[in-house]
This record gives structure tokens, sequence and C-alpha cells, in this order.
């Protein structure tokens, strides 16, 4: 922990009698701090509320307004504050008050330059020690939000696709364990992948951009297993992280043939739209284990083709934790009705995620990837 810096801060005190104030300020002094007080309440209250000293001063008692009263008004206005109540030998109840009402400490008339000195230095170090955590805790919110808007650069959708790709990612605490990827691998093959690490925030995070960089790898020497992408990434998280677990699923669009070649790693269903605007239905094959569990385990894959037109809907658990979710029938709703189905269905998504948001819902990251292939 830093030292307290050598400036030292003006000290504040508001006290109704003249000599108490007169000799406090004589005391501050001596000890190296500025003073400036009030025997008027609601001027040192003022005064405070422009100037916000870190150490107060504070006389328990004033003809027509409480010590106690003016405790909770500065408090509220700036709770780091260090208060220290002055009070008679036969006030230990209203002492009891003042620290129940988050006063630092207490002085007791009538006071002599130990204890005045003693008191001082316990507030100013409690007040050092709230502003150097309030610092860190600052810098590390700075990190954080680069930290998001870096890993939102990284996660993005390219536009040289020959279909249509919707999708965003919603941290629940800045930096987010949901990540995906949409890449080119040649003229016919595109790699979809959206992966959910355990738990969330900085370490998810990170797992995740290094879970990113193995895939880019896979794809860029034109890896076409989808079940590859899962047993290279679990064997990542067995062998290297030993953490934390992932559910994932990848998926090779063949433009060519109009086939998707996919695997899921104990990720929730996508939801598959036919263009002919019947039901939807989940691609609900058996799905594998969770990765980062067993190192030796195997993924199977799956095919199917689809129709210019139709739509896929990847998600994470943060999105659907459930196959009742109301979610789900809105989505085929306009499905079925809409012209303008998948931006619509974007809107709903949305729409929905910002409904979750502040609620007790909203505890997990949430990522999702419509695609109108």
């Amino acid at each position: 922990m830093s030292e307290p810096s050598s400036i030292k801060p003006e000290i504040l005190v508001i006290d109704d009698d003249d000599s108490i104030c007169e000799t406090l300020e004589v005391i501050i002094q001596s000890l190296g701090y500025y003073c400036v007080y009030f025997t008027n309440p609601h001027q040192g209250l003022e005064y405070y509320i422009r100037e916000q000293n870190p150490i107060i001063l504070l006389d328990v008692n004033f003809p027509n307004i409480s010590g106690l009263e003016l405790l909770a008004k500065i408090k509220s206005k700036n709770p780091m504050s260090q208060v220290l109540m002055m009070t008679g030998e036969r006030e230990i109840q209203t002492v009891v008050s003042s620290l129940s009402n988050r006063a630092t400490d207490f002085l007791l008339k009538p006071f002599n330059l130990e204890s005045v000195k003693s008191a001082i230095e316990r507030a100013y170090h409690f007040y050092s020690i709230l502003k150097e955590k309030e610092s860190n805790d600052e810098s590390i919110l700075r990190d954080l939000r680069l930290a998001s808007k870096l890993q939102s650069k990284v996660f993005n959708i390219p536009q040289e696709i020959p279909f249509k790709v919707l999708g965003d990612i919603h941290p629940a605490l800045f930096v987010s364990g949901d990540y995906y990827h949409v890449i080119p691998m040649d003229e016919n093959n595109i790699l979809v992948l959206l992966g959910d690490i355990e738990d969330h925030g900085v370490t998810s995070g990170l797992i995740a951009l290094l879970m990113s960089s193995l895939v880019k790898d896979l794809a860029k020497n034109k890896e076409m297993n989808p079940s590859m992408y899962l047993e290279k990434m679990n064997k990542e998280l067995c062998y290297d992280i030993g953490t934390h677990s992932m559910t994932a699923v990848v998926m090779i669009f063949n433009t060519k043939y109009k086939k998707i070649n996919y695997s899921r790693g104990g990720h929730p269903f996508p939801v598959f739209y036919p263009k002919n605007k019947s039901d939807y239905h989940l691609l609900g094959e058996r799905s594998g284990h969770l990765l980062g569990i067993m190192s030796d385990i195997e993924f199977i894959n799956h095919e199917m083709s689809y129709e210019e037109g139709d739509i896929m809907l990847i998600y994470s658990d943060g999105l659907l934790n459930s196959l009742q979710s109301p979610l789900l029938n809105q989505l085929n709703h306009i499905h079925k009705n809409s012209k303008s189905k998948l931006i619509e269905m974007d809107d709903s998504i949305r729409s929905f995620i910002d409904s979750q948001k502040g609620s007790v819902m909203f505890q997990d990251d949430i990522s999702y990837l419509l695609l109108e292939l």
C-alpha cells in the first residue's frame, strides 16, 4: 500500500462553542493540518458539501439540529469522509448511535492533544486506504472497459460471405467467456463456431481468446472436420488450462452443395427455421461431452442439407437456458409471418436481452448468431 500524501488535508470542525473550535484549531494546526471551523452547523454543512473535507470533527448537540442528522447528510454526500463525533462523558448512548450511523470515531470532551492526534491519525489513515482502493477500482474499471472494447473487435463477423449473418455478445461482467467465429475457409466452405467458456469475466475471456487462436489456426489449415475443432480445444483445456470447461458447436457450411457438417460438445441445440415456414426444429442429435472434462473423448459429426433462405440460430445458454422460453415462440411466429424475418428475429432477440439486463436472470454471458443461408 502506498503512503498517504505528504500534503495534509484541511480538517473541518463544526461546534457551536467558540472556545472549543479555537482550541481545536490550535491543536490541529500544531499537527500540521489546515483547519477551518464553523459554530453554525448549517454553514458548516454547506461548506462541507462544497469542499467535501476528508475529516470532520462534529459536535453531537446543537440547539436546532442533531449532530447525528448532520452525520447522515455528510455520509450521504461522500461515504469516504471520516467523521469524528465530539461528545461529553455522560452521552455514551449518543456515542453508540454515532458509531452505528457510520461515524469513524468519537472524542470525549474535554479532550487533550494526544487524544485528538490519535483520532485524526486513525481517521486519515483509513481515509487514505479508501482513496487508494477507489483509485485501484477506477484503474481496474478502465482496464475492463478497454478489454471489452478489444474483445468486441476480435469477435466480429466478416462481410465477404455469401449469406447474411447477425449476432452479438453481451458480457455479464465487461469481458465475455462466450465467443464466436465466422471464417471463410475457401470459395465454397465457411466455418461457424460458437463457444461458451465456464463462468464469466477476465479469466474466461482470456481462455476464449486462446480457443479462438486455436480455431483460426485450424481453419487456416483448411480443417474440414468439425469434430476435430472440438477435440483440439478439449485437449487444450484438459492439458494446458485444467480449470475451466466449455461447450461449443462447430458448423461447416458448404455453399456449393448446400450441406452443413456439424458437431456439438455439450452445447445447446441449434434451431433450424426452414424456408417453407414450417415449424422450427432443433438439431438435437447426440451432443457429446463438455469440453475440458476428459481428454480422450471423441465428438460425433452430423450432416444435413439446407435450402437458400433457411435460417439457423446458434446461441449460448445465457440466451436460452430452457426450451420452454417464450423467446422461441416469438421467433417462430416471426419466421412464419414476417417478410423481413432475419432482421425482425434479431430485433426480438435484442429486445429479449435488454429485458433481462439488470434482473437476476442476467447472470451469464449471452451470445448468438443468426444465419440466413
